[in-house]
């Protein structure tokens, strides 16, 4: 759930229901 944190900056206007596989693992790995 902490991917959810970092991910509104490059999509604030998509929800939280749907998080994209892609572009979240991505940036959820070098957040980290």
């Amino acid at each position: 759930m902490a991917r959810l944190d970092v991910v509104p900056e490059w999509r604030p206007n998509l929800p939280v229901l749907r998080p994209e596989p892609e572009p979240a693992h991505r940036a959820d790995v070098p957040r980290l």
